[in-house]
């Protein structure tokens, strides 16, 4: 009779389980409603098998695991996906099954695994039976020589030995091994596991009957023996290799529940294609029928994934390459005859530096290539958007120049023709900045060294005049700043060099402007220099009224967040700085 403890919250459940189990006769069902009612009973009584699962399993594991209570545990779960079977096999569970609708089916599963579950606990603990049990002597000696334990059958040769527990058999110390040990038949010895101690195996005790009067062993006696001591190795194999099912049955459950807890579908093949594993997503991603993979062979999957694919002549040969170099990993994306799209990632399977298969990692990326073809069919008409809303700036900022200098063709006055050049300057010099942003290919990236040689060639063409000739060179390479840098940089070079022109070289016959900018250190650093004639002396840079500085300084204080100076160095040297902001690629 297997006494067996079921818990679970669910009445209904719980109630049809039990009567399941006690209908097949060999079963002693004590059914508890919750962890504590299930801990209480066993305090008091000792049951070969517990079955539980969700809600509570894990609750259950967890005190078995601290009340160091080693009861075979059998795990119910509603789905092998869910991380709470990963918990519970980490917590001890031997065995998962899944929960559904119908406890009659569920039950009718539980008998055989039930005992499964308990024949590999008899199994665990099969060597110390075997050992009392066994004809054959078996001492367990320590790693120091001192005899721990015996088995019943040693009892006549510890007699003979004038030895008993807790005496040396052997002295490591001194490199000594007691010849008692060798003057009776020694089997075998081994090691337990953790290296704890010794176990020596002799031949089974011979019986006087079946000695000849000359001392000597009958015929009958050695076969005896012989299968005496056959009979002992094949138990313990058997016990060893019960237990090395169990252990890796127990594996194969957690790297299963491990498998089918993934997002993404798995394929596993060996080194000839064969097919070693998969999971529950891979087969639906794909809705492969259970006789191609139950027949384990590449060609039948091979030919039924290719009917399914737009491209059937690149899958297999991207197949075949690595069939030739099984070391390398591989990326590639497949598109399917219904419109999905599916990712698709390999890597060789290795044991130390030898390739033996090959694992397969599919992913369903339909939704997310829609989503990007979206987002860059939006980025493509914002993009036409943008360019056309700076075109039209431009026009408009083209047509405002115009008026203006239609305006100052009509005007008599020379102060008013002045200002009203000075105004289509600044207006040109903001519609060259959107001139370069609907031109560009990115619209908050400007070459402020192709925008200073524009303006200069326009400052050139207006101020220039026959009793002057005014001569530019330029110092600068390639140095790209946003557009709200862009915009008031070139206004306030349009100030600095507009004075230049105007008032620099009176009652001179020619004048040099020199132009140099760089970027450095996070910060673009521009000098404007004119061997003219030079500023006042006494000139206030910081709070002089002129409107030319004003602009320039609020140019750079509260746009370009830099600063500036003025200095009379056989002419006027305006210095700028101001640091720059990072340019988006």
């Amino acid at each position: 009779m297997i006494t067996l403890l079921l818990q679970d919250p669910d009445k209904k459940f719980l109630e049809k389980t039990r009567r399941y189990l006690e209908n097949q006769g060999n079963f002693s069902v004590s059914a508890v409603l919750s962890v504590p009612d299930a801990l209480t009973l066993l305090d008091t009584r000792k049951f070969d098998v517990i079955v539980s699962g969700q809600p509570e399993g894990i609750e259950l594991l967890k005190a078995l695991k601290e009340r160091n209570i080693a009861v075979p545990f059998i795990f119910f779960s509603a789905s092998a996906g869910e991380k709470s079977v990963i918990e519970a096999l980490n917590l001890g569970a031997d065995y998962f099954l899944l929960k559904g609708n119908d406890p009659v089916t569920e039950s009718a599963h539980l008998p055989k695994l039930i005992g499964q579950v308990v024949s590999q606990s008899k199994a665990k603990q099969a060597p110390a039976t075997i050992q009392d049990n066994n004809p054959a002597p078996v001492l367990k000696v320590s790693k120091e020589g001192i005899l721990i334990s015996a088995n019943p059958a040693a009892a006549p040769l510890l007699d003979k030995w004038g030895v008993s527990i807790g005496h040396a058999m052997f002295d490591l110390a001194k490199g000594t091994v007691s010849e008692v040990i060798f003057n009776d038949t020694l089997l075998r010895t081994e090691m337990e596991p953790g290296e704890k101690s010794y176990l020596f195996t002799f031949s089974p005790i011979q019986n006087e009957q079946y000695r000849t009067a000359n001392g000597h062993d009958t015929p009958e006696k050695k076969k005896t023996t012989e299968l005496a001591n056959a009979n002992a190795v094949l138990k313990e194999e058997i016990a060893q290799r019960r237990l090395a099912e169990a252990t890796t049955r127990k594996t194969l459950s957690l790297l299963n529940a491990a498998l089918e807890s993934t997002a993404d579908g798995i394929l596993v093949v060996d080194r000839e294609g064969k097919i070693t594993s998969y999971n529950r997503k891979y087969v639906n991603m794909w809705k492969i029928p259970d006789s191609v993979l139950g027949s384990k062979k590449r060609s039948n999957l091979v030919d039924y994934i290719q009917k399914e694919l737009k491209d059937p002549g690149g899958f297999i040969t991207r197949l075949d390459e690595l069939s030739e170099h099984p070391e390398r990993e591989s990326y590639d994306m497949l598109e399917l005859n219904d419109g999905r799209v599916v990712e698709r990632y390999s890597k060789p399977q290795k044991i130390g530096n030898t390739v033996v298969g090959r694992v397969w990692n599919f992913r369903d990326v339909t939704d997310r290539r829609q989503a990007e073809e979206n987002l860059l069919a939006s980025l493509r008409d914002k993009e036409v958007m943008l360019r056309e809303i700076h075109h039209r700036v431009k026009n408009n900022l083209q047509i405002v120049s115009g008026l203006l200098d239609m305006t100052r063709k009509r005007a008599q006055d020379p102060a008013t023709t002045s200002i009203l050049m000075d105004m289509m300057m600044k207006i040109d010099t903001m519609a060259q900045i959107h001139t370069r942003l609907y031109e560009s290919k990115q619209f908050n990236k400007i070459d402020m060294n192709i925008q200073m040689r524009d303006q200069i060639s326009s400052l050139s063409n207006i101020y220039s005049n026959k009793d002057c000739e005014i001569s530019t060179a330029i110092k600068s390479s390639s140095i790209y700043l946003t557009g709200d840098q862009a915009i008031p940089c070139a206004r306030m070079m349009n100030e600095v060099l507009t004075n230049a022109y105007k008032h620099a070289f009176r009652g001179r016959d020619r004048g040099i402007i020199e132009i140099s900018a760089k970027a450095e250190d996070g910060h673009m650093y521009i000098t404007i220099r004119d061997d003219g004639v030079g500023t006042s002396s006494d000139l206030d840079t910081v709070h002089g009224n002129s409107l030319g500085f004003k602009l320039i300084r609020a140019l750079l204080q509260y746009q370009l967040k830099g600063s500036f100076t003025v200095n009379n160095n056989n002419g006027t040297e305006v210095f700028v700085k101001f640091p720059i902001q990072p340019v988006s690629i």
